[in-house]
């Protein structure tokens, strides 16, 4: 049928969905995705909240993919709103399917004439690779990778990726081949090239059309999916996005986060936007390979050999950063996330970048006029290791207690020449903030310059630390 289905591995190690992969989900995971798949349970697993916010974000998606979860408790009355709302969600519970297959440590099962990822996979009444045998084949994984970080008890091993990804992949072929037996039979109408301008002008009142490969069926699809475009914008009700409960309700900016499609830069890996090289403006597509991989090569600095400082030049650009705590010596099979660090120096005094770019405008289509809600994450650190120089964003903008800057001159962050002197926390970890000034009510919103971009200039308020984030967003 001339149709290639990719699986794209975008998985990141003890990362939590909100607020950082939420509201960068369109760089993260790109702008074309069909289904997306939660399986955040580790982190996420207890948190109503989180899992809206993903939910929320995931319908403001220009392609407004199906949502798989797995693991997720709450998963079921979320997707009945998100179904209201015209979106698509299924918790994937895989019990009931594990259980058509043998224990390989049963007697009376011939395991020679099991196939390689059922044989070893249960054992012990049903348990997932656990027990002899199935334990010691968990993470046999010596042939491709002398070694292999992360190989714990809570994490899966290569056959219940496999048994995962293959029920994903049937539901999928399963949806297929339901369209190919709807159009079965029916005749081409219309041999032209379709183009953007022949789906433009499509009402919000869809009238049905029957099944054909035709223009006026696709048509019909295409005002199907903005009548659910447009019953999600019309259905914002409050449903709390935040942990803490209700730490940003009482604002007005709230329902911002849920309906408001914005800019994202980001520095984390995987993340479709760098593999492009939007983030750095180099422009290079990848191509994809396969098992989740591509040919992406990597950019940015060695945080260690940065290039010299330049102190007298305001307009220096923030660096992309290998994060100092992770080491891309690994073998290619064993790990493809890493914490890169957008790195703020403090022997170049004033550093900035503007959000978007030449080229975030070119690849990211129609992003809603930003209110000005400008939020940054900072970097985090496995197992909390933060080193001495690390600066926090409360110190950015001189709200820690006890410090005390060093510096000659002014420093702090400053957005299109309005200052950030306070914050409005987005997560209970305190990791991820809007940014806030004091000038006037709506002290979240900066301003936007003439041509609608956000100038962001940052200076460390001490000789001997620098700022690491991951993301900025512009909401």
């Amino acid at each position: 049928m001339g149709i290639r289905f990719y699986a794209k591995n975008y998985a990141m190690g003890g990362t939590k969905t909100s607020p950082e992969v939420s509201l960068c989900m369109e760089s993260i995971f790109g702008p074309e995705v069909d289904i997306l798949s939660w399986d955040y349970a580790m982190t996420d697993g207890r948190s109503p909240p989180l899992y809206n916010m993903w939910l929320q974000r995931a319908n403001l998606h220009p392609s407004r993919p199906i949502l798989f979860s797995f693991g997720q408790r709450y998963a079921d009355s979320a997707h009945q709103r998100l179904e209201a709302d015209g979106g698509a969600g299924f918790e994937r519970n895989f019990l009931d399917v594990r259980k058509v297959f043998p224990d390989s440590d049963d007697l009376t099962v011939n395991a020679t004439t099991l196939t390689p990822g059922v044989k070893d996979y249960l054992c012990n009444k049903g348990h997932i690779e656990t027990g002899e045998p199935c334990g010691d084949e968990k993470f046999h994984t010596s042939h491709m990778c002398k070694k292999v970080g992360y190989q714990t008890s809570w994490h899966n091993g290569w056959k219940d990726h496999m048994f995962i990804g293959r029920l994903t992949s049937a539901f999928i072929i399963e949806n297929l081949l339901e369209a190919v037996e709807e159009l079965f039979g029916t005749n081409a109408n219309d041999n032209g090239n379709i183009t953007a301008s022949d789906l433009g002008d499509l009402s919000y009142e869809a009238e049905f059309v029957e099944p054909s490969i035709s223009l006026d069926y696709l048509n019909y699809l295409h005002a199907l999916k903005r009548e659910d475009q447009a019953r999600f914008h019309e259905n914002a009700e409050e449903t709390n996005i935040f942990e803490p409960e209700n730490k940003f309700l009482k604002y007005p900016e709230f329902n911002h986060f849920q309906r408001s499609r914005g800019w994202c830069r980001t520095a984390l890996l995987p993340s479709q936007a760098r593999y492009d090289g939007v983030v750095t403006e180099n422009n290079s597509t990848v191509t994809y390979l396969h098992g989740g991989r591509t040919d992406y090569k990597d950019e940015g600095e060695t945080i260690t050999k940065l290039s010299d400082p330049e102190p007298e030049n305001d307009e220096t650009q923030i660096h992309l950063a290998y994060n100092i705590k992770l080491n891309r010596n690994i073998c290619e099979h064993a790990e493809i996330d890493f914490k890169d660090t957008f790195f703020v120096r403090a022997a170049d005094k004033w550093m900035q970048t503007t959000v978007p770019n030449d080229s975030e405008l070119a690849y990211f289509d129609k992003i809603d006029d930003p209110k000005g809600i400008i939020a940054l994450c900072s970097l985090v650190m496995d197992w909390n290791r933060y080193p001495k120089d690390y600066v926090t964003i409360e110190e950015m903008v001189g709200l820690k207690e006890d410090a005390i800057s060093d510096v000659d001159g002014d420093w702090g962050i400053i957005v299109n020449g309005k200052r950030a002197n306070n914050l409005t926390s987005l997560d209970k970890e305190n990791r991820c903030y809007a940014l806030k000034h004091n000038f006037g009510e709506e002290g979240h919103y900066f301003p936007k310059a003439d041509n609608g971009r956000y100038k962001v200039q940052f200076r460390v308020p001490r000789n001997d630390g620098n700022f690491y984030f991951s993301s900025i967003m512009v909401l």
